[in-house]
């Protein structure tokens, strides 16, 4: 009895106080319920955002001109989605692509800005070193070495393990090399040889090899650095972030 006396007394108590503060759970319920249908408003906007930026990227594809030749997607039209999706993997896939159209079209400066600006927005994104190296072969193909080479020596020391790194490698040394630092940049090209194997990146680390063993070919002018062979980013079916 005693228990229930005090249940009572409990329950009385809380609608006592139901009673003088219903205004205020009045006011409570209804913040509670605006919090709910402004989530729910988020997440709808969010998912449509992703799927609208996802259609959008999907439909920029390269196209044949009248000659024949095929027209890639310019740097503009890949800008105007991530520009405009952000927050959405293909708003970040687009602005890697972009920034290797920029690069490709010889706009070198604007795509070390859109590298950089991917480096920024999408830490956490697998393409990362694809975008750490765009932005160091934007600087070489400015002719800026000494601000290229730093971030070579990242990639190459903090992602060992990834295709990007054994590029990074290969531009590294012929840099290094146009520097006269030659033990270091053969080195690296061994590792490039070995690595590639019989591809396109362990031929041409073949040939630099070749030309740091003939004396006349060690000018700088003769190992232009691995400018060439920067990747526009994921395409439009892949992840970015």
């Amino acid at each position: 009895m005693a228990d229930e006396r005090s249940s009572l007394l409990t329950l009385e108590l809380v609608l006592a106080w139901a009673t003088k503060h219903k205004q205020k759970l009045l006011i409570g319920l209804v913040g509670v319920g605006v919090v709910a249908i402004t989530l729910g408003a988020w997440r709808a906007h969010n998912m449509r955002a992703r799927r609208i930026a996802e259609e959008e990227l999907s439909k920029l594809r390269p196209t044949i001109s009248a000659q024949g030749e095929v027209v890639p997607v310019p740097a503009s039209a890949l800008l105007r989605i991530a520009d405009s999706y952000p927050r959405t993997k293909a708003g970040a896939r687009a602005r890697l692509m972009a920034a290797g159209a920029l690069f490709n079209e010889g706009r070198f400066a604007e795509a070390k800005i859109q590298f950089d600006r991917f480096i920024r927005d999408y830490p956490q994104s697998p393409f990362r070193p694809d975008a750490l190296y765009g932005s160091a072969a934007s600087l070489a193909a400015q002719g800026k070495a000494a601000e290229a080479i730093p971030l070579l020596n990242q990639i190459v020391e903090r992602y060992p393990d990834t295709a990007v790194a054994t590029r990074a490698k290969l531009t590294l040394a012929k840099l290094l090399a146009a520097q006269n630092q030659l033990e270091r940049a053969r080195t690296l090209l061994e590792q490039v040889a070995r690595a590639a194997g019989e591809t396109v990146l362990g031929y041409q680390a073949q040939l630099a090899l070749e030309q740091l063993g003939m004396p006349e070919t060690r000018a700088a002018s003769h190992m232009p650095p691995d400018t060439g062979h920067v990747r526009p980013g994921p395409g439009p079916a892949s992840g970015a972030n």
